[in-house]
């Protein structure tokens, strides 16, 4: 009897109390999906937008750049996006001219693209040849030496990169009563601060009366070096000057040394020599008659000539920018060169900008 009444007693209390469990279970799932949804994205507006513009206006780069990125992650979906990514790469583009301007100068761009104002090199400017370096600079020297007159050279050159510049002279250093001006352009093939080497290859059209009417090209090359830190710099120049008018050639060459322990004197020593091949007339040609262009003229004589000569001096640097020389000069071997003097000397003033 008590069997009987038992069973469906039990079945009864299973049933309200099995599902109790299961009701749990989907009670915690809810409340865990509950805590793992997405929390509201925030909105920006007009207003927000324009009091923080306000805010971190002023601000320094970096400051303003961080502060803006805080602004995105807060806001990723402003309708500002556009304009405030603009503002970043702005900012990150001046902050890094900035840091590109204080650093060394081998940490910037290889190919020099950044103007000749960065990554510099510093060679002291020669005396009797073309410098090699390209740099923005003016100068202008005097000299004493050749057939007891004055002579003079003034220059400018400007860097249209950090490794190619144009440049143009009007000068008198040779005999006679004229000048010449020339026009040209360098390019710095190899132009390293960390080796400290330069590799120059140019060219300069001249035109002019030194005396005589002169009309010409002069192609040349030159190698130096001066290492970051030392107080040794070398230059060395050979070029092949053409004279179309009258014809000849000037195979020359020029060596430079220029030791500076301090940063306000330095002295230089430096050798140039000149090796002409020129058409002249005869001696016993009839009045009147000029040399052709033409290699077999009967009425002219090929000569040749000779001139060397080495200089010494110092350096002051009063400014940075400025440079002055105060040099002495004199022949040393010539082959029928008739326009010298036994000694000379000259002064130059350059400025760099």
């Amino acid at each position: 009897m008590l069997r009987g009444w038992w069973s469906p007693l039990w079945v009864l209390v299973a049933a309200f109390v099995l599902p109790a469990p299961v009701r749990a279970q989907e009670d915690d799932e809810d409340i865990l999906i509950e805590e793992f949804e997405e929390p509201t994205v925030k909105e920006d507006n007009s207003k927000i937008y324009r009091l923080f513009k306000e805010e971190v206006e002023g601000l320094p780069e970096l400051e303003e750049i961080d502060a803006w990125y805080g602004y995105l992650s807060e806001y990723p979906n402003t309708m500002y996006r556009t304009e405030i990514v603009r503002r970043i790469k702005a900012l990150e583009a001046g902050a890094l001219d900035e840091a590109e301007a204080d650093a060394p100068a081998w940490e910037s761009e290889e190919d020099g693209s950044r103007g000749a104002k960065y990554e510099e090199m510093y060679f002291l400017e020669p005396f009797n040849f073309l410098s090699l370096n390209t740099r923005n600079k003016v100068h202008l020297a005097i000299a004493y030496g050749y057939a007891d007159m004055f002579n003079y050279d003034f220059g400018a050159e400007y860097a249209i990169r950090r490794n190619f510049s144009i440049f143009g002279h009007a000068r008198h250093w040779s005999q006679g009563i004229g000048f010449t001006a020339d026009l040209g352009a360098k390019y710095a093939v190899v132009k390293d601060v960390r080796t400290g080497g330069l590799f120059v290859v140019g060219a300069r059209v001249k035109a002019g009366a030194d005396p005589g009417l002169k009309i010409g090209v002069d192609p040349f090359i030159g190698i130096g070096v001066s290492k970051l830190g030392s107080p040794v710099s070398i230059q060395f120049e050979v070029g092949y000057d053409m004279r179309f008018t009258p014809w000849h050639w000037d195979a020359h060459a020029g060596l430079n040394l220029a030791i500076k322990p301090t940063e306000t004197f330095a002295i230089f020593f430096e050798g140039v020599g000149h090796n002409y091949v020129r058409k002249t007339l005869r001696y016993d040609v009839p009045a009147g008659e000029e040399c052709g262009d033409e290699s077999n003229d009967e009425h002219c004589i090929v000569e040749y000539y000779g001139f060397y000569e080495a200089a010494a001096g110092v350096k002051f640097f009063p400014r940075e920018n400025i440079e002055v020389t105060i040099a002495a000069r004199a022949p040393f071997f010539y082959r029928k060169w008739q326009h010298y003097h036994p000694a000379g000397g000259g002064a130059q003033v350059l400025i760099y900008f």
